[in-house]
């Protein structure tokens, strides 16, 4: 391929393209050319990642199946995030039309790919001590609407709800961040006690 072919990175975990900007090999009017580097470093990320995962799965490694697939999980989302954040930076539609159509949506499924993959791993842990099920599921009920609040900010869903207001508005839009803010921090506290807790007793049966 020619020096003026894009650059593509492609990973189990689900392909993202990573051309130069101008996915034609031409830069776009105003810009120069050059490669997306530290894009690629994710995608080189999340191909490791999916070759890990795919031993982790096959029975490669002799113990610790659940701690694997909650610190792989846990890369594929982190990867997915950060490279999405890379991504919107450079491959706007001014650069990139076709290329910028696929970031967030790819973005999306890595993130519930990474989701699953730690899912994998709560359940084969769980599975040692079932009664252990109910308080992971209330955990789960407290944590979830705060990531997806969080979700919904991150993808500029709540820009509306939060723009900036005048007069006895305003007053009432700080008083609500305020008051949200606090009942994410307590959600989330409760929650991640309840399932930190879940997977600790888990782990106290398996080594009885």
């Amino acid at each position: 391929m020619g020096d003026d072919a894009g650059v593509v990175a492609a990973d189990p975990v689900g392909s993202l393209p990573s051309p130069d900007v101008g996915e034609t090999g031409e830069s776009a009017p105003g810009t120069q050319r050059q490669r997306l580097w530290l894009l690629m470093g994710y995608e080189g990320v999340l191909l490791l990642t999916g070759v890990l995962t795919t031993l982790a799965g096959t029975g490669r490694f002799s113990s610790g199946f659940g701690m694997a697939c909650a610190t792989l999980g846990g890369t594929v989302v982190g990867a997915a995030v950060l490279g999405w954040v890379d991504a919107q930076a450079n491959l706007t539609p001014a650069t990139s039309p076709f290329f910028s159509r696929l970031v967030t949506p790819t973005m999306l499924v890595r993130v519930v790919c990474g989701f699953a993959i730690a899912g994998c791993g709560g359940v084969a842990v769980l599975a040692r001590r079932p009664q252990e099920w109910r308080r992971f599921a209330l955990g789960v009920v407290l944590t979830a609407p705060v990531l997806i609040a969080l979700g919904a900010i991150v993808l500029g869903k709540t820009d509306s709800l939060l723009a900036p207001r005048e007069g006895t508005a305003e007053t009432l839009r700080i008083a609500g961040m305020f008051i949200g803010g606090v009942l994410a921090i307590v959600l989330l506290s409760a929650g991640g006690h309840l399932l930190i807790t879940a997977f600790e007793r888990c782990r106290d049966e398996s080594e009885a």
